[in-house]
C-alpha cells in the first residue's frame, strides 16, 4: 500500500544484533544502488542494497513463502472465496487478512494507549510494506505457531517500544526487508523510486502554492483523484477478545469480547459485508491464516494404517475408505504446494532483460508495429 502515516514517524537507536539498518535516510537512489548495467536483471545484491520496499502482489503463494523464509512454522495463508465458509469450514482460521480500498477512514482510532501490553502491534511508517506489516502483526500474536529465531529476537528487542517505534524499527529490519524484496524486479525498484520522487515533487509544488500558513490552497492538477490505494488489515482473536490490527491506526482496536471460538468469525463476516457495501463490493480479497494441514493429514493416515493392521470386516473396509480419502487430501495439498512454489520461482525471476531484447528483435525485423496495430484492432472490436 502506498501510504505514509506521517504522524507516526519516530526515530529509534538501531541494534546491529537485531539486524536493524542504521540509516534513517530516505531510500537510496537506484542509480547509486545498481552498480552494473541498469537494464540487466536484478541480482540478490541489488535487492539487498536497495533501501526501499517494493510492492508485491496479493497472492497466498507469496505470503506463504515469505513467512516460511521468516522462519515461521505451523500456519499457511489460503484465499477465502465464500464468507459463509469462514464459520462453517472445518479448518478454522487463526487470523484473517483483508485487502480492501483505503479511503483514509479509520476504525475507531480513539483507544489511544489501549493496546494490551502482551499484544505485539506495529504501525505502518513507510511506503509499500503494508502487506508484510499486517502479516507480521498477525503471526507475532497468533496461537500455537513458531515464529522462528529472527522474529523471536526482534519481538523481544521491540517489546517495550510503542507501536510507532516498532513500525519504524521494522521498516529498517534488514532480514524482513530482504525477504519482502526478494520478489522485486529491477523495474519494480526503479518504479518505486520514481513514484517516491514524484511524490516529493508534488509535495514541493503544493507547498509553493500556499503563500500564507493556513491559507486555502489553489486547486491544481495534483489534486485529481487517482483512485483508492489498497490496504491490508488483520483480524485476530486474542485472549477472549477480537482485535482489528490496522497499521494506519495508532493502536490496535478492540472489537469486543468473545463468547465462544466461532463468534469472532461471525463478527468479521458482518464487518467485511459492511465494508463491501460502503465500497461498492469491489477490490476485496480475504486470506485466512490456518494451520498447515499436511502434517496432520499424514499423522491421521499413519494412525489409520496402524489401526487397519488389526481390523476386520466392516471396520477394515471403513478404514480403507478413510485411507483413500486421506491420501486424496494429501495429494491435493502437495499439488497446491508445488503450484505455489512454481509461482514463487517465476515471480522471483526477473524477465525484464529477456522481454526487452525480444521486443528489440521484433522491432528490428519490422514485426512489432504490425503486432501492435493488430492488437489495437482487436481491442477496438
Amino acid at each position: 500500500m502506498e501510504l505514509q502515516n506521517k504522524k507516526l514517524r519516530r526515530s529509534v537507536s538501531p541494534s546491529a544484533d537485531a539486524g536493524i539498518s542504521k540509516s534513517d535516510d530516505a531510500p537510496a537512489a537506484s542509480a547509486k544502488v545498481f552498480t552494473q548495467n541498469p537494464e540487466a536483471a536484478a541480482t540478490d545484491d541489488d535487492r539487498k542494497n536497495w533501501q526501499g520496499w517494493c510492492e508485491i502482489l496479493s497472492d497466498p503463494a507469496y505470503f506463504n513463502q515469505m513467512i516460511k523464509d521468516l522462519g515461521v512454522k505451523g500456519p499457511k495463508f489460503t484465499e477465502v472465496w465464500n464468507l459463509d465458509e469462514l464459520v462453517t469450514g472445518k479448518n478454522k482460521p487463526l487470523a484473517l487478512l483483508l485487502l480492501f480500498p483505503y479511503r483514509g477512514d479509520s476504525d475507531d482510532d480513539s483507544d489511544e494507549g489501549k493496546t494490551p501490553a502482551n499484544l505485539w502491534f506495529a504501525n505502518q511508517t513507510t511506503e509499500n510494506n503494508c502487506a508484510t506489516m499486517a502479516i507480521i502483526n498477525l503471526i507475532m500474536n497468533a496461537s500455537n505457531i513458531e515464529i522462528g529465531e529472527h522474529l523471536t529476537q526482534f519481538k523481544a528487542f521491540t517489546s517495550d517500544f510503542t507501536p510507532a517505534l516498532r513500525g519504524d524499527t521494522l521498516s529498517r529490519f534488514e532480514f524482513a526487508r530482504n525477504i519482502h524484496n526478494s520478489f522485486a524486479t529491477k523495474a519494480d525498484m526503479l518504479n518505486s523510486d520514481l513514484i517516491m520522487k514524484n511524490k516529493v515533487d508534488k509535495a514541493k509544488r503544493r507547498a509553493a502554492q500556499t503563500s500564507i500558513a493556513g491559507q486555502k490552497r489553489r486547486r491544481s492538477s495534483d489534486d485529481e483523484d487517482v483512485g483508492d490505494p489498497n490496504h491490508y488489515i488483520g483480524f485476530l482473536p486474542f485472549e477472549g477478545k477480537l482485535f482489528l490490527l490496522d497499521g494506519m491506526n495508532s493502536q490496535a482496536h478492540c472489537m469486543g469480547p468473545l463468547k465462544d471460538d466461532n463468534e469472532w468469525l461471525e463478527i468479521v463476516r458482518e464487518d467485511i459485508r459492511k465494508r463491501e457495501n460502503n465500497h461498492q463490493r469491489d477490490h476485496f480479497t480475504l486470506f485466512a491464516l490456518v494451520r498447515e494441514p499436511l502434517e496432520q493429514l499424514q499423522a491421521d493416515l499413519d494412525a489409520n494404517v496402524e489401526k487397519a493392521k488389526t481390523a476386520e470386516g466392516e471396520e477394515l473396509l471403513e478404514l480403507i475408505g478413510e485411507q483413500d480419502e486421506l491420501e486424496g487430501k494429501i495429494k491435493e495439498e502437495r499439488t497446491v504446494a508445488e503450484e505455489e512454489s512454481r509461482r514463487v520461482e517465476e515471480r522471483r525471476a526477473d524477465f525484464q532483460p529477456f522481454i526487452r531484447r525480444w521486443l528489440e528483435i521484433l522491432a528490428d525485423k519490422g514485426v512489432l508495429k504490425d503486432l501492435v496495430e493488430a492488437q489495437e484492432s482487436l481491442d477496438a472490436a
